[in-house]
């Protein structure tokens, strides 16, 4: 997470989505504001999810819902900017 928050600084990055495991103050990291990535809520502008999320909660929701893609699919459409630490996808979605 700490990379994230760099990275996000380097970026200039106001503001981001995210869907990441973590536990900690994040506050004590210097990430900018952020709100949650919600599954099928697609959203603009920078965007942070881990792999877990990505695939194990995207198709968990899935099978929750009856639903015929993963609550994260969307994103399938954009490429990764950056790939922060091992786990950590960032993605810049325009609007």
């Amino acid at each position: 997470m700490k990379q994230l928050a760099g990275e996000l600084q380097r970026r200039r990055a106001p503001y981001f989505h995210m869907a990441c495991l973590y536990t900690g103050d994040d506050r004590l990291l210097g990430l900018p504001a952020w709100d949650d990535l919600k599954p099928y809520q697609p959203v603009t502008g920078w965007v942070a999810v881990s792999f877990t999320m990505l695939k194990s909660y995207g198709w968990l929701v899935q099978q929750q819902q009856l639903r015929p893609e993963s609550g994260f699919a969307w994103l399938e459409r954009y490429q990764p900017v950056a790939r922060v630490g091992k786990s950590i996808l960032l993605y810049y979605i325009p609007q």
